[in-house]
């Protein structure tokens, strides 16, 4: 049955009905309406639309510098890092012989470890690479941790290197972790005085590596020696104690390195201490905003890193050197007047300096043949540490100061960073950089209005000419 518009008829047969398939006489209206017109603009070429990357952005070069290659510690790099560390525990002939491992250089890689777990007597070969397998977990899961504990309480030392442990330094540790008793047979502080002095040994090595002799300081400890030193602790500290009870099983060092770790260490830490780098560098620094902001002041900042990397007013001598030292960068901050501008600064001591230096270093694989290196920032890290003083220091801009009063510039920063009114890095360090180079241009004598950065530059040349 059809629904075509057709006068209404009756009819029993469609093929004789003259009136079927006919339509009403009415005359078709057609409205018409007149509507805006649409013009299609063609489409644009999405590869002419620039896309903000990390390889374009200042911190670019890091994804060259950096031995992990990349922008932030990857697990690769980690895991190379580890195993740097465990040849060099195994090249020690006191460690081996402190352990008695026949099985140790069976493992060059991971030798060390197989080394300390065959400290429990009649350990088999079978057993020992179990005991292996179980140490090498534990020490991926904790080994970043770890980590960044030797470079945060290396860095707080006011008098031994920025990227070594010094005995103070090593005492701070333990105490944050409450790993001294007193009460204790092994774990007094006479005791872990003498467990650094032992894990600091730098005597002859199996290979004669000249160039650890050489690099390593008879004072502090280096990230290697930090982790045969934990080793160490958790034997005295963990497993020594339980093994001596009446009808106690041994405690492989796997357990007690597990137990110290867990128990004493990670929860007792500095927060601060066991937090990541990267975290930083990912939720404040690798932005759009913030790359845009460095790029406006990059130029004079280079000026400024060439100038204190090379003729520092610690020195005033031409130096040649990878980067700027942790000495050069305390000597920007004080001739920027970053430490006497006001008494909110009071809280930027050299200690909270020195761990932004530290914290703005990527790692290296293998410290001893970059030792050099690890004490110098590049200027891509100098620029990390810029961000990370201006992060720590949370100075009001103009608009803050404005609203609240001159006064709160005196304040503590505790009490205005809460209100969360300049969450953003670029807002601070806009403040930052105009107090460091007006510091700088009262140094230096120099007027801000007519070319500080030249000036700069024509010292450089002026202190090049007289060496």
């Amino acid at each position: 049955k059809h629904t075509m518009n057709v006068p209404v008829h009756k009819c029993s047969d469609c093929e004789t009905c003259l009136l079927h398939g006919h339509l009403k006489q009415e005359h078709m209206v057609l409205e018409m309406a007149v509507t805006a017109l649409r013009i299609h603009e063609p489409l644009r070429n999405r590869s002419t639309v620039p896309v903000w990357t990390l390889e374009d952005s200042v911190f670019g070069p890091r994804h060259k510098e950096a031995d992990t290659k990349g922008f932030v510690e990857s697990p690769e790099m980690l895991l190379m890092m580890m195993d740097a560390d465990m040849r060099r525990c195994l090249n020690r002939n006191r460690f081996t012989k402190l352990v008695r491992a026949p099985a140790a250089a069976a493992l060059p890689s991971w030798g060390m470890i197989a080394a300390v777990a065959t400290v429990v007597q009649g350990m088999n070969e079978i057993e020992g690479f179990q005991e292996l397998e179980r140490l090498q977990n534990i020490l991926k899961k904790h080994y970043y941790t770890i980590v960044n504990m030797f470079y945060y309480y290396s860095a707080i030392s006011v008098s031994a290197s920025i990227t070594m442990m010094g005995l103070n330094e090593w005492a701070c540790f333990l105490d944050s972790t409450s790993v001294i008793d007193p009460q204790s047979k092994h774990c007094k502080r006479a005791d872990m005085d003498r467990l650094f002095i032992e894990a600091n040994h730098t005597g002859e090595t199996k290979t004669k590596d000249k160039l650890e002799y050489d690099s390593n300081s008879i004072k502090t400890l280096m990230r290697f020696e930090f982790i045969e030193a934990l080793c160490r602790l958790a034997l005295v500290k963990i497993a020594v104690p339980k093994s001596s009870a009446k009808d106690a099983k041994p405690l492989l060092l796997s357990q007690a390195l597990e137990a110290l770790l867990t128990v004493y260490i990670l929860p007792n830490a500095q927060l601060e201490a066991t937090e990541s780098p990267d975290k930083f560098r990912k939720e404040r620094m690798y932005l759009q905003e913030v790359d845009l902001l460095l790029w406006r002041y990059v130029s004079s900042l280079q000026h400024i890193y060439d100038y204190y990397r090379k003729f520092s007013s610690v020195r005033r001598v031409k130096v040649d050197s990878l980067g700027m030292t942790s000495e050069d960068w305390t000597a920007l901050l004080r001739d920027g007047q970053i430490t006497t501008q006001s008494a909110v600064m009071d809280n930027f001591s050299k200690r909270e300096q020195q761990l932004v230096f530290a914290k703005s270093k990527m790692c290296v694989i293998d410290e001893i043949p970059s030792i050099k290196r690890m004490q110098c920032l590049t200027f891509v890290e100098f620029l990390e540490a810029l961000c990370r003083s201006a992060d720590f220091l949370s100075l009001p801009n103009s608009a803050q100061l404005k609203h609240w009063g001159e006064t709160v510039i005196t304040t503590s920063t505790v009490e205005w960073k809460t209100r969360g009114e300049a969450p953003t890095l670029t807002e601070y360090f806009d403040k930052f950089i105009e107090l460091l180079l007006t510091g700088l241009c009262k140094t230096h004598k120099v007027d801000k209005h007519e070319g500080y950065c030249a000036k700069i530059f024509e010292k450089v040349r002026g202190y090049a000419t007289l060496v």
